[in-house]
């Protein structure tokens, strides 16, 4: 173990996302090699059926990850995916880039499950390295 906690804040991130619908999804990280907190909520559109704004939601949230990856940084995250004709379902992203260093990819490895644990209701998880593996195709492998 690491010794990373989880921030009481991540699961009330959860549970709204969840039970309220009120994100698309929620990015994680760890700080200071202590803690897991929340890094940032996305806002859910209001018209979740139209798909072209829902490739877009997820547009922003590969672009996000991207960026952590630029930082030199990894995160976590949880996506509520809605696949056309499908129930929307909750899919957890471990997003440990290769090119971090070797410390950060330990530490994230190592503590994903203290986070995971504590987010009751997630169906599905993407373990992602590098750039293909966070295309939206891979997350709609994994809800159906």
């Amino acid at each position: 173990s690491t010794g990373v906690k989880c921030h009481r804040s991540c699961i009330e991130a959860f549970e709204c996302l969840k039970r309220y619908k009120k994100h698309r999804y929620i990015l994680f990280h760890i700080e200071d090699d202590k803690e897991i907190k929340v890094l940032c909520q996305a806002d859910r559109s209001n018209h979740q059926l139209i798909s072209l704004l829902v490739a877009e939601t997820y547009h922003n949230f590969k672009d996000s990850l991207l960026k952590k990856m630029d930082e030199g940084e990894g995160c976590y995250a949880v996506y509520d995916y809605e696949a056309e004709g499908k129930l929307p379902t909750l899919i957890f992203v471990s997003w440990v880039p290769s090119t971090l260093d070797v410390k950060k990819r330990m530490i994230y490895a190592a503590s994903k499950s203290v986070l995971k644990s504590s987010l009751i209701g997630i169906k599905h998880e993407v373990e992602a390295n590098d750039v293909d593996e966070i295309e939206e195709e891979e997350l709609r492998k994994k809800a159906s």
